[in-house]
């Protein structure tokens, strides 16, 4: 909790120096090493304090950079709407399908392989920002698309 609330007394900071797409895909890249050592280094202290460290990136960052995101993709009178689909599929939908699988597979698989899945559901999110969100440039770097400067 405390690394979570240290970015995102950062986020402007970092928004202004990386793309919201860096950002998003920092947080996947984060969560997928997350989940993994989440699953294989419980019996570890120090893999457990990294894991929780990782938690400001898989989450705070995530979140603050999708907000962020949401309000670039709904303008105006649109962003409580975008807000409210962002929230029901992240948290509700994803909360949900999250839970169910994860209660199917924790008996059955163990905790280690568990968590490796959501690693690969992780790893699914990055493969998606990598792919989708590169090529709205207004989403990743809007100061310099404003410009004219080219976007990467």
């Amino acid at each position: 909790m405390v690394a979570e609330i240290v970015v995102f007394m950062l986020m402007a900071k970092l928004s202004r120096r990386f793309s919201l797409r860096a950002i998003l895909l920092a947080s996947f890249a984060a969560a997928v090493i997350r989940f993994l050592l989440m699953g294989w280094g419980v019996e570890s202290a120090a893999i457990m304090i990294l894991v929780q460290l990782l938690h400001g990136l898989t989450f705070g960052a995530y979140h603050a950079a999708s907000i962020a995101a949401v309000n670039q993709w709904f303008p105006g009178r649109a962003q409580g709407r975008g807000q409210a689909l962002y929230s029901s599929l992240s948290f509700g939908a994803g909360g949900l399908l999250g839970a169910l699988i994860s209660g199917r597979t924790w008996d059955w698989l163990g905790s280690g392989w568990t968590f490796s899945l959501g690693s690969l559901f992780a790893l699914a999110g990055f493969v998606l920002v990598w792919g989708w969100v590169k090529a709205n440039t207004e989403v990743d770097r809007p100061d310099r698309a404003k410009n004219g400067d080219p976007v990467q």
